[in-house]
């Protein structure tokens, strides 16, 4: 993961975004994300929470991001402050954008939106944070008298990100609700020693907020659009990845998928009612009651089938029946 960190004002979600879309990478902003699951703006849960709250609440959201899918992760000026952020940077191309005080001041905005532009020690702490930056990062980059544009290409000029050269999944498993991908996902995994990622969980990860309710209260597009975002970063990630059930509608994670190695996991409906219900679980698959799950099936089995490497029957079969299947085939069996 490329992480972005600097004072307030050094130009980290502007960059950012220039250095997601060269690099093809997904963007994350750590205050974006800490905002929607706090439920409010970060000076209103300041002001009614107060500065150790907040520390604590963006200390564990950025442990988490940092375990995620490779993106582009632009920093809240403070995080650093924690050790546990800083512990969790190893292994990640940190940037440090080192911007002057005054520059920063100049960028910074309205103070009401930033708390620490209140502080009488404003100098120390951009000197104190500066060290800090600068022990963490991989790469200093000096913004003075650049423009962000000037800063993405000084950032890309030194090699990074090199996220774009991880290696890529080991297999990608796809097919409905009701196939058993996580199980399979799980068991495939920890037999090959690697991180399963699935991609539902990803969407719940970047919107702060159940899949589902993701689906109902922001609507179908939003959620099309966060699985997007989460799906194609994973298929830049090693591991085991396990595609939402829908995710293979959208042409960006069609096209991500070339050239991945996939397995589509196929199930009828007797099988996946068994393994899911469509009246109890708590999942999406509440939204899709029998008869639509047999017509989304119907319109994505051909996707599902374009996409696969292997196509893998489930009926009847235990996920680690499945997974011992796929495991042959990754191993250089044949379907």
């Amino acid at each position: 993961m490329l992480v972005l960190v600097g004072f307030m004002g050094a130009g980290k979600s502007t960059v950012g975004a220039l250095l997601a879309e060269r690099s093809g990478l997904p963007l994350v902003d750590s205050d974006e994300v800490l905002t929607r699951r706090l439920g409010c703006d970060i000076p209103t849960y300041f002001r009614e929470h107060g500065e150790a709250a907040f520390r604590e609440a963006e200390r564990d959201t950025i442990v988490e991001l940092l375990r995620g899918p490779d993106g582009v992760l632009a920093l809240g000026g403070g995080a650093l402050g924690s050790p546990e952020v800083r512990a969790a940077l190893a292994g990640h191309d940190v940037v440090h954008l080192d911007v002057a005080l005054d520059e920063a001041l100049g960028r910074a905005g309205d103070p009401s939106v930033r708390p620490m532009l209140a502080r009488d020690d404003l100098p120390q702490l951009h000197a104190r944070r500066r060290r800090v930056y600068a022990e963490a990062a991989d790469l200093d980059v000096p913004t003075a008298g650049r423009t962000a544009a000037e800063v993405a290409e000084a950032v890309l000029a030194a090699g990074l990100p090199r996220a774009t050269q991880a290696a890529r999944p080991a297999v990608v498993l796809v097919g409905p609700p009701g196939a058993g991908k996580a199980a399979v996902g799980a068991l495939v995994a920890d037999r090959l020693g690697i991180a399963c990622v699935e991609t539902d969980l990803e969407v719940e990860r970047l919107a702060g907020a159940p899949a589902a309710e993701v689906f109902v209260d922001a609507g179908e597009e939003r959620f099309r659009e966060l699985e997007r975002t989460a799906t194609v970063a994973a298929l830049r990630a090693p591991g085991v990845v396990v595609v939402g059930g829908g995710a293979v509608t959208d042409p960006a994670v069609r096209e991500a998928l070339r050239d991945q190695v996939v397995v589509f996991l196929d199930v009828g409906i007797a099988d996946a009612a068994k393994r899911i219900g469509f009246d109890a679980s708590p999942s999406m698959v509440t939204l899709l009651p029998r008869r639509a799950w047999i017509r989304h099936m119907e319109a994505r089995r051909p996707l599902y089938a374009d996409a696969a490497t292997w196509t893998v029957d489930t009926a009847g079969r235990s996920a680690q029946d499945v997974a011992d299947q796929v495991l042959e085939l990754l191993q250089g069996g044949s379907a």
